[in-house]
């Protein structure tokens, strides 16, 4: 049941990890960039460190993916980015598949030691996030959500 979940998301990751690529849509790459987050947090969970794969949704999926959006809230009028260099794509496509094997032999002949994380580290890296820095954190969480909402009105002026 395991494997073929890995595999089910292993080939959702890379479905939506090369639309996030290849669309020529801004809103698009960033929906698709939401799969891809996503993705990579199952992984974490069916590894068993279901911690950082809170962390990785908190973060990347609502964090990073939020100013991604905002992003391109900002810059709608980009629409249809293509390729416009062509000559480069014959070697980008050699040079990627030459890096793939390389990662691939270096994955597969390394030695990976297991860990044994136990749940009282766990709980004091929570502890230590939750607990003094907490009031910082969200301090700055909305220092930076008002800066984005800023830098939109400022751009929606500059359009109209």
């Amino acid at each position: 049941m395991t494997i073929s979940i890995t595999i089910l998301l292993t080939v959702l990751l890379i479905v939506s990890a090369g639309f996030v690529v290849l669309s020529k849509n801004v809103a698009r790459s960033a929906f698709f960039l939401l799969f891809t987050f996503s993705c990579v947090a199952c992984f974490y969970s069916i590894l068993g460190c279901n911690f950082l794969a809170c962390v990785w949704v908190m973060i990347y999926v609502g964090g990073i993916l939020v100013l991604i959006i905002f992003g391109v809230i900002i810059t709608y009028t980009i629409q249809n980015i293509g390729f416009t260099q062509k000559q480069n794509l014959v070697p980008g496509i050699i040079i990627s598949v030459c890096m793939f094997i390389v990662f691939l032999k270096l994955i597969s002949s390394s030695a990976w030691p297991k860990l044994n994380i136990t749940s009282q580290e766990v709980n004091q890296i929570a502890d230590t996030l939750l607990g003094p820095y907490m009031l910082p954190f969200e301090a700055v969480s909305i220092l930076l959500l008002i800066c984005m909402i800023g830098a939109a009105t400022i751009a929606r002026r500059r359009l109209e």
